[in-house]
């Protein structure tokens, strides 16, 4: 070969070096604009595309570079669309849409897209400068097209699916949903298939095209709220309206049953052995369901004990009710487990010994359960409570809205009593921490005892001037001059429980 035509050839170098250049700034470019990375394909064709023009121009003979002509101005054509296309997706749909607008495009609408304009581009292309007859490379991919469709419909059905909930958006990423009876949380949705995690930490792989086909839960969508419904039964001898108001109690003590929808209560069915009423509570989200519903339910037994209402057993058989007991009998007994308790209480001491019987013969024991609240801080204080056993925790809560634990009572804490005696507002918030027997002493009972026993007045009047130098509220009934004195002060603070008891 002459050394003329091995010089002709030796120029293709240049193109080659060209395009080295441009691949070696594309890298260089990527890792400071990120845009570019998303470009880089494009670059690289349409640089290939400009070195083979220059090469068929400037460097190649006529014999071999003429029949490559119009391929590569096809090729550089095609290479500058594509350039287009991957910039607009990039600006538009990727940083304005995404980053500033906030409304982000599916990545698989995205890319079907493109991929539709490349081709409809490359038909215009392949009939505006190769002068191809498309109409037959259009019949010959529709054949070819029905044959790969029949041969993976399911594939491609799955892929149209995914197409679809990319548009539509019916379910999305951590999206709590039932599809095709699997009961789970949303972890992706990809071209094939939607992956969700069961509650049994799972994973289900549902085709989407079995997504599109079903029918789809979606307990996300409008919004996390979900109702919770939960049916008991109660014996028919308890009134409704008692029963309603008992179970709303219940409900209410859940922390993580919302107040906004409220809950609600409605009498379901009569029964064979029991009136059947359903319970309708509003939780945020459903992944906490079988905890709530669990200690929705936990607060129903424990508020059914305390308020004496029965839940029948669904059988039918012959019962002999035992004989009732002695109510002598019964009182006696609670009087002895109670008498200890009293005498140990600071608000008691101050009584004789037939004041103390008579009290533990007449006052109550409730049962309450782990997590249930006693009061709240800044109710009303109409009674005081007295721990048999258990545990409880006293919280306040602060100016900036923290809240601290003070104290932990037991058994034989008496607290809550300067609430009864000066009718102030509650200073703290009392929460159980475990299942625990507490006496409730109510205004009326105390009444009624200071009243058989007026002598204990004295007694009281002391035990609340002692408390009133850690008291702020106390302080308000010693702002009078002619109470400044403490006789003064002893006389406003018996007025003040003589009013509050209605002596």
């Amino acid at each position: 070969m002459p050394w003329s035509e091995i010089a002709t050839y030796l120029w293709l170098l240049v193109p080659v070096a060209i395009y080295c250049a441009v691949a070696v700034v594309v890298q260089v470019l990527k890792a400071r604009l990120p845009v570019i990375g998303a470009i880089s394909p494009a670059i690289h064709l349409l640089a290939l595309g400009l070195c083979l023009r220059l090469a068929v121009v400037y460097y190649l003979p006529p014999q071999v570079g003429g029949p490559l002509d119009p391929y590569s101005v096809a090729l550089l054509i095609f290479a500058g669309m594509v350039l287009l296309f991957q910039t607009v997706e990039a600006l538009v749909l990727g940083y304005f849409m995404g980053r500033l607008r906030n409304r982000k495009l599916p990545i698989v609408l995205r890319k079907a897209v493109l991929m539709v304009a490349y081709f409809v581009g490359a038909l215009i292309i392949m009939h505006g400068y190769l002068h191809l007859n498309i109409t037959s490379l259009v019949a010959t991919s529709a054949v070819v097209s029905f044959v790969v469709g029949m041969a993976g419909q399911d594939l491609l059905g799955s892929i149209l699916g995914g197409i679809a909930l990319a548009v539509e958006r019916p379910i999305t990423k951590d999206n709590w949903v039932v599809i095709d009876g699997q009961e789970g949380r949303v972890v992706d949705v990809t071209w094939r298939r939607t992956r969700i995690e069961t509650r049994d930490g799972d994973f289900v792989l549902v085709p989407n095209n079995l997504v599109m086909k079903g029918t789809i839960t979606n307990f996300t969508m409008p919004d996390r709220r979900h109702r919770l419904r939960i049916k008991v039964g109660v014996h028919y001898r308890h009134p409704p309206n008692q029963v309603k108001a008992s179970i709303l109690a219940a409900a209410r003590m859940c922390p993580e049953v919302l107040d906004s929808p409220s809950p609600s209560v409605f009498v379901r069915d009569f029964g064979d052995s029991a009136i059947i009423y359903r319970l309708n509570v509003w939780i945020d989200g459903l992944s906490r369901l079988e905890h709530i519903s669990d200690e929705v339910r936990t607060h129903i037994w424990y508020q059914f004990q305390r308020d004496g209402i029965i839940i029948p057993f669904p059988i039918v058989t012959l019962h002999r009710q035992p004989p009732p007991a002695d109510p002598k009998q019964a009182a006696a007994e609670r009087a002895e487990r109670i008498l200890p308790h009293l005498r140990a209480a600071e608000v008691f001491a101050g009584m004789p010994p037939e004041a103390l019987h008579q009290a533990a013969m007449t006052f109550h024991t409730a049962t309450y359960g782990e997590g249930e609240v006693l009061f709240h801080q800044g109710d009303k204080g109409s009674s005081f409570y007295i721990i048999l056993s258990g545990r409880a925790s006293v919280i306040v809560q602060l100016a900036d809205g923290t809240q601290t634990r003070l104290a932990t009572l037991g058994p034989g804490d008496c607290f809550g009593e300067m609430s009864l005696l000066l009718d102030q507002n509650r200073t703290a918030t009392v929460r159980l921490e475990e299942d625990s027997e507490v006496i409730e002493v109510r205004r009326d009972q105390f009444k009624d005892l200071v009243e058989a026993y007026p002598e204990v007045l004295d007694y009281l009047t002391r035990l609340v001037q002692e408390r009133s130098r850690d008291n702020r509220e106390l302080m308000a009934l010693f702002t009078d001059q002619s109470e400044e004195s403490r006789p003064g002060r002893m006389r406003a603070v018996l007025e003040r429980i003589k009013s509050v008891l209605g002596l």
